[in-house]
């Protein structure tokens, strides 16, 4: 009572007591002031019994209590668990689904598994990098042998890889041997974070040699792949952004308005073949007018082998842009770890890093930065575009530009403000502080972006919520961060679905979540998403630090050749000390045999004590001579000293 009303909080009213729910709570926010207030009483239950009643309570009062956090990360793993393919060494989509891959939930895969299971989660990138083609592209999609003459997946809104290629395989380069082997492939790009996931997952083996002789492994790969990103048909050379040949190749969901809306100047191809009854009735499927104009798109770039833009459609993507450039500095911290793990410099290292550091010279954040608008936007280009002439023009905007944090650190305080003003403030113009939970994939109100329609345009899709929340620590707003993380795993906990009790955990993992009521959106994965547990597990923890390397100013061989030369010195001096040393004894002996035959002392204290008789005996009377004389010759040797000459 007295902490409550410190806090001006209401007492237990009339009845006089609260229910076991209310004092969870009251302890749950009182714990502190429930401590201190009855630990400076000691007299009353002795001076161990305040605290260590009162932790007791705090502890079974949090264990009963409603708000109790529900264990996420266990099933999460058990989800990953379920969905391996051992035979190909991947992880698939979600349980029970094709023998395929998805690039991006396989690569949230391996990061959120580098440090319980390093073994797996290696043998999982290599297998994406196997599949590399080239021209250095990474795909999107990946198929088992087994579906080659597929046409159509029951459980997949993608098509299948015959449809893909048309009955054709595409040639891969094995990783050392040069090899050539058949495998099947999508034509689209992945999302470009296998750099970000490489240098996590070398960073989770702290210094272990076994993650750098990873990074060894797998840059040269990488080095191609963000090459094949970078330049020409697949770079803009007048602004250096990236560009999209398809929809498909942005993180969108086919059934949003706006995926809609960057299809909408295209033709469909009459001559498409679409998709059987079982992949129409697929729950996020968009409807034949758009999957018509998807598929139309696709033809054209299955005619020219996905080797170059199809003459209808170009896109700019804020989100795939900033995931490269952060891909980018991570490539770039890669190159400088191998660089200045090695013993002596590699020139080509040298080179790749100045070419890393020229693609991280232009192009996002600022090419992609609108500052009239205050706002990151993405753009599209269809119909007639002959290359790269087309003009391109805004599309609305979407949790996909907001992203935009996740590419730069830091990015500019003025575009920092612009985002985070949009994602927190109520009212402003396309604020996405729709509902209860972040975040939406289209801003408030947006009809263009279909933002008042529900459905996906109001969902929170995890990969997204992902991005801002590391964008976010990476540019200081810690606390936005943690909003959008925690939030997130409320969602996936099920605390706020419509008839779930809040004492119970209702744990499904879907790739996304209404932003109102915070239900699951109804998709094939609903409860074993791949990409949702792995992004649950990667928001659980923060990003490893890098281990410290040997920052020691000389070279290793340097260190070596120093005490080597230090070794041959100091061995050097001990042998002259020793021959110095032979020799002063021969010379000793050799004197002190001349001595004895002449009769004087033999050693070097008879020299001494001679010495110190002919200086007393330079005095000029004699009796301190005759005294001495007359004590040393009654010594128990019998030794009497000579007496020098006077002169």
């Amino acid at each position: 009572l007295w902490c409550r009303r410190r806090a001006g909080q209401p007492g237990p009213g009339r009845t006089g007591r609260w229910g076991a729910s209310t004092v969870a709570q009251i302890v749950s926010s009182n714990g502190s002031c429930l401590l201190n207030r009855l630990g400076q009483r000691p007299k009353r239950m002795g001076s161990r019994g305040p605290r260590g009643l009162m932790l007791l309570v705090f502890c079974l009062c949090s264990f009963c209590s409603p708000t109790r956090p529900c264990d996420v990360a266990g099933p999460a793993r058990m989800v990953l668990e379920e969905n391996w393919a051992s035979s190909e060494q991947w992880t698939r989509p979600f349980a029970n689904s094709s023998n395929m891959a998805d690039a991006l939930a396989s690569l949230l895969s391996c990061h959120a598994l580098a440090k319980s299971d390093w073994k797996r989660a290696k043998a999982e990138f290599n297998t994406l990098l196997s599949y590399q083609w080239q021209s250095g592209m990474l795909p999107k999609l990946m198929y088992s042998m087994e579906l080659s003459r597929v046409l159509w997946l029951n459980d997949s809104l993608y098509p299948g890889p015959q449809w893909w290629w048309n009955g054709q395989t595409v040639a891969r380069r094995l990783a050392e041997e040069g090899q050539e082997s058949s495998s099947l492939t999508s034509g689209l790009a992945a999302l470009p974070m296998h750099s970000t996931v490489a240098l996590q997952m070398y960073a989770a083996q702290g210094s272990n040699s076994e993650g750098l002789d990873f990074l060894n492994e797998v840059h040269g790969r990488l080095m191609e792949w963000h090459s094949y990103l970078h330049s020409p048909p697949r770079a803009d050379a007048s602004d250096g952004l990236t560009l999209l040949y398809h929809p498909w190749e942005a993180e969108l969901p086919m059934a949003s308005s706006l995926a809609a809306q960057l299809v909408e100047g295209l033709s469909a191809d009459s001559g498409a073949q679409l998709p059987p009854a079982s992949v129409q009735t697929l729950p996020g499927y968009p409807g034949n007018s758009t999957y018509a104009r998807d598929l139309g798109l696709l033809e054209c770039l299955r005619h020219v082998n996905y080797s170059a833009p199809c003459a209808d459609f170009l896109y700019k993507d804020v989100e795939f842009n900033a995931v490269l450039r952060r891909a980018d500095m991570d490539l770039l911290q890669i190159l400088t770890v191998l660089d200045e793990s090695s013993d002596s410099g590699s020139s080509k290292k040298t080179q790749q890093i100045k070419e890393v550091q020229g693609w991280l010279s232009g192009g996002f954040p600022d090419a992609m930065f609108s500052p009239t608008l205050h706002e990151f936007q993405s753009s599209v280009a269809t119909g007639g575009i002959g290359g790269h002439s087309g003009t391109f023009t805004p599309v609305p905007q979407s949790v996909l530009d907001i992203t935009a944090v996740y590419g730069a650190a830091p990015i500019g305080a003025r575009m920092r403000d612009a985002v985070f003003n949009k994602l927190l403030t109520v009212g402003v113009a396309g604020s996405f502080q729709c509902g209860p939970y972040p975040i939406p994939l289209c801003s408030c109100n947006a009809p263009s972006c279909g933002g008042s329609q529900g459905g996906e345009d109001q969902a929170s899709w995890v990969v997204h919520n992902l991005l801002v929340a590391r964008g976010a620590t990476q540019n200081g707003a810690s606390a936005v961060a943690d909003w959008v993380t925690n939030a997130t795993l409320l969602l996936v906990a099920g605390r706020t679905w419509p008839g779930n009790t809040s004492s119970s955990c209702s744990i499904a993992f879907s790739p996304a979540y209404s932003t109102a009521t915070g239900a699951p959106l109804q998709a094939v994965e609903v409860n074993s998403s791949t990409l949702a547990a792995a992004t649950t597990l990667v928001l659980l923890h923060a990003d490893s630090p890098l281990p410290a390397l040997d920052d020691s100013p000389l070279e290793h061989t340097t260190v070596v050749v120093l005490m080597v030369i230090e070794l041959v010195f100091a061995f050097g001096v001990g042998l002259a000390i020793v021959s110095m040393s032979v020799a002063l004894i021969q010379k000793l002996r050799s004197e002190g045999g001349v001595r004895q035959s002449n009769g004087l002392p033999s050693t070097t204290m008879d020299l001494v004590e001679g010495s110190l008789h002919g200086a007393l005996d330079e005095r000029a009377d004699g009796s301190a001579l005759d005294g001495i004389n007359s004590r040393t010759s009654s010594n128990a040797s019998g030794y009497v000293p000579l007496r020098p000459s006077t002169s």
